[in-house]
């Protein structure tokens, strides 16, 4: 994978986080994901990419860090606390949108369709990118926590 095909999902990342929920994203070091999981927590929103570019961008949260965000996308505990319930999934399944589509729109050359996000729960969760991706994961820090954002992308 390039690094023009991964700086948008970083850029958008820290824009979403920025504009929507008022806080710095600040990214770590890019690396290869793991694909044993280990870069996967409680909750994963991901979002499928076709057409000319294909792929997934994945974004993994504990549960501390999903119901953070939530609430402060609600302005208020939605959540009794730590609850990961449908509100926390929403928030999550559009955060995961609105990173996919800013990305999607940096993407000069390509036609590029993303799908409806999808949320999976559960702390032994696990995912198999799509054949013949490399998958980066990208470590974020932010007041609400850490998460971690994965793209598996390939051009054709």
């Amino acid at each position: 994978m390039k690094v023009e095909h991964i700086n948008p999902f970083v850029e958008c990342t820290k824009n979403v986080f920025e504009t929507v929920l008022g806080t710095t994203a600040t990214h770590g070091r890019i690396r290869r994901a793991d694909p044993a999981g280990s870069d996967r927590h409680d909750v994963t929103a991901l979002i499928g990419l076709s057409g000319t570019a294909k792929g997934v961008v994945e974004m993994s949260f504990p549960g501390k860090t999903a119901v953070a965000i939530s609430n402060k996308m609600q302005g208020a505990d939605c959540t009794n606390g730590t609850e990961i319930n449908d509100d926390v999934v929403d928030a999550l399944g559009e955060v995961v949108n609105m990173i996919a589509g800013g990305a999607k729109a940096k993407f000069d050359g390509h036609k590029i369709s993303i799908s409806l996000p999808t949320v999976i729960k559960g702390k032994d969760h696990s995912l198999n990118h799509p054949t013949g991706t490399v998958s980066l994961a990208i470590p974020f820090s932010s007041e609400l926590g850490e998460f971690v954002v994965c793209v598996s992308f390939s051009t054709s």
